[in-house]
């Protein structure tokens, strides 16, 4: 499909949204598109931090790795339009950062860029090589103040197992570099909970663990079934 059609049907969609004001719960109004939540998709998200802007002065942030990661994923879009596996909207949001231990936002004192690529779940046979393709430019991106590579997470609840970076199961990264501190801090937490209550770490793996959880936090591999 060409440009110039898919900016016509994208205008002419956005011309079709109701203007009304239309109070409702919050789940609803955070897909404005009734029954949008309903629609079976793959979704990679990644959490990106904000940084500061060499030479500026304090709190300015440089939204230029945003800005590329954006058009990263576009362009991407556009080298395999033939197939086109990305069929629904590549997406961003600017949010806060957090102090939960475990949250991809942590630490981000600027706050940080949501990103994310989607596709019907009809596609699923041609979503994961394009998929890889957009996180390794994601992931390759740097702070231009420092050249360092951002700090860049997975959003928990949707895909992220089975992708690579540099290579490598992301999982590696994640446990050896991205929240190589944070794992400890965690079951660190769990474990003072657990003392007060009388339950052990171990008594909580036996419980309530998994293959990813045996995977990511007690360093067992996962067993296959």
């Amino acid at each position: 499909m060409s440009e110039s059609y898919v900016t016509l049907i994208s205008m002419a969609a956005m011309k079709a949204l109701p203007e009304q004001n239309v109070k409702t719960f919050l789940p609803d109004a955070l897909h404005f598109q009734r029954a949008i939540q309903n629609v079976r998709v793959r979704d990679i998200e990644v959490e990106m931090p904000l940084v500061q802007r060499k030479g500026a002065p304090e709190d300015t942030i440089d939204y230029a790795p945003v800005q590329q990661a954006w058009w990263d994923a576009i362009l991407l879009a556009y080298e395999n339009s033939k197939q086109c596996p990305m069929r629904m909207p590549l997406e961003m949001r600017i949010m806060g950062g957090s102090d939960v231990i475990m949250a991809p936002q942590r630490g981000n004192s600027l706050g940080t860029c949501s990103i994310e690529v989607l596709t019907l779940h009809s596609a699923a046979d041609i979503w994961e090589p394009f998929a890889q393709s957009v996180l390794d430019k994601w992931m390759a991106l740097k702070d231009p103040s420092t050249g360092e590579r951002l700090k860049t997470r997975p959003h928990w609840a949707k895909e992220w197992h089975g992708y690579k970076v540099d290579g490598k199961p992301w999982v590696e990264r994640l446990k050896a570099v991205d929240y190589k501190d944070e794992r400890q801090e965690f079951l660190q937490a769990l474990a003072e909970i657990g003392k007060k209550a009388g339950w052990s770490l171990q008594d909580l793996q036996e419980r309530f663990s998994n293959d990813l959880f045996n995977e990511f936090f007690f360093d067992k591999k996962p067993q296959n079934n």
